[in-house]
């Protein structure tokens, strides 16, 4: 055998555990292609992003429930940890804002995580000084975030609960 045969760096389609786009749809590679060359994230130059971008706010807030009257926000990312990181922040922030408003102590934020969260989710408690609760899953629990665990681990000072959508 050659070594590239044995060697299983570079394939990417052969690494179960990457979170690299190993393959894509063919109009999706065209899709991409054709827009190679523009900074879509310059809302100046490139106006139109913007409809589409508040469009997708809209989709993901009526996904997630939004009702009648509410005005959903949010904001495209480069990635899931950026996503992650302006997520948390705003928790951290609406937390602070409620408790100084109630003349509270706002010097320790905790959030709640399953032990089987992504990475990410443990920097931002380190980089935005957010105490990390890493609860245990387990095939009792069929590897999730269990909610009467949450339940238990909830406090005053929680500013919320990190889930993720599966786990590798």
């Amino acid at each position: 055998m050659l070594r590239d045969e044995l060697d299983l760096d570079g394939r990417p389609s052969l690494n179960l555990a990457s979170f690299v786009t190993t393959w894509m749809e063919p109009n999706a590679r065209a899709l991409l292609d054709e827009n190679a060359n523009k900074n879509l994230a310059d809302c100046d130059e490139y106006p139109a992003m913007m409809q589409v971008h508040d469009r997708c706010v809209s989709i993901l807030a009526h996904l997630w429930g939004v009702r009648r009257g509410e005005n959903a926000i949010g904001t495209a990312t480069t990635g899931s940890s950026e996503g992650i990181h302006l997520g948390g922040l705003a928790m951290k922030r609406r937390w602070q804002d409620r408790r100084r408003k109630e003349g509270k102590d706002v010097s320790r934020p905790n959030i709640l995580m399953g032990a089987n969260a992504q990475v990410a989710l443990e920097k931002f408690a380190r980089y935005f000084e957010v105490e990390s609760r890493i609860l245990p899953v387990s095939a009792k629990s069929h590897f999730r975030l269990d909610p009467e665990l949450v339940r238990k681990n909830i406090d005053e000072n929680t500013i919320g609960v990190f889930v993720i959508l599966g786990s590798t």
